[in-house]
């Protein structure tokens, strides 16, 4: 009798990972603005919105619409931020992870740049 494997898809990249990769940015932090949400800025600016479940992040309109085309069932608008500059991606491992590390380095990026040269300086 032959003997099945099943291999499970393994999820995505975790809450926990998410997080360490926004951290790795230069001087980015994490802070409280509303009770219990958190986010991660870059000097005074949010660039990511993580939760257990999704990750909330600015992007170039372009890349907006590429990725919810791309990835129709793991990326979507979110609410209260601007529709064509931040996206909302599933952790649910839809979106690669390599791909996921980029897009929060390129959030980053969006928002350093439209710091002040102090608070850019600030950074580190």
């Amino acid at each position: 009798m032959a003997v099945v494997t099943l291999l499970r898809h393994a999820p995505g990249m975790t809450y926990e990972e998410l997080l360490a990769v926004c951290l790795r940015q230069p001087g980015a932090w994490q802070d409280s603005p509303w009770e219990e949400d958190l986010v991660v800025k870059a000097g005074p600016k949010i660039f990511v919105f993580p939760r257990e479940d999704a990750v909330t992040l600015k992007v170039q309109p372009e890349a907006g619409d590429a990725l919810r085309a791309t990835y129709p069932d793991a990326v979507d608008t979110p609410p209260y931020l601007n529709k064509r500059l931040w996206v909302r991606i599933r952790l649910d491992g839809t979106v690669p992870d390599a791909e996921l590390t980029e897009l929060v380095q390129e959030s980053y990026r969006l928002v350093v740049n439209g710091l002040t040269k102090a608070q850019r300086a600030a950074l580190g």
